[in-house]
């Protein structure tokens, strides 16, 4: 690090804007409206909201519900590969393990094919 200290020039790139706030102003003002992105520490109860939050999602979002089961969806990448992604219960939830996705040689482009055959993802552990 120290040869890279010096001869690199170090460029700070916070320019103290949180985008992962964007367009979310005004949301869970409201006593009778919640609004979380986020369920930590990892407890039953972080897990039961999660629960409540993808049950919810999928009734909101107009999601079409399966049988119940987190049976995995086939979605298609780029050169005819195709990931199977568990579907919380709803054809448009998509829900999975971090650990699940990530400890695989995935890409930029399997994250943008989970974004566009899904409305909601949610992630846990």
């Amino acid at each position: 690090t120290e040869i890279l200290l010096d001869r690199c020039e170090v460029l700070e790139l916070n320019n103290g804007v949180d985008y992962r706030t964007i367009g979310l102003e005004g949301l869970g003002e409201r006593e009778d409206q919640e609004f979380r992105r986020f369920y930590y520490p990892l407890t039953e109860k972080s897990a039961a909201l999660m629960d409540e939050y993808v049950r919810e999602a999928g009734t909101e979002c107009g999601a079409a519900a399966d049988d119940g089961t987190n049976d995995p969806r086939e979605i298609n990448v780029l050169f005819g590969r195709t990931l199977s992604i568990p579907t919380g219960g709803h054809r448009d939830v998509a829900r999975f393990d971090f650990m699940d996705l990530f400890s695989k040689a995935v890409g930029p482009s399997d994250c943008l094919a989970v974004a566009r055959s899904f409305r909601v993802v949610c992630i846990e552990n």
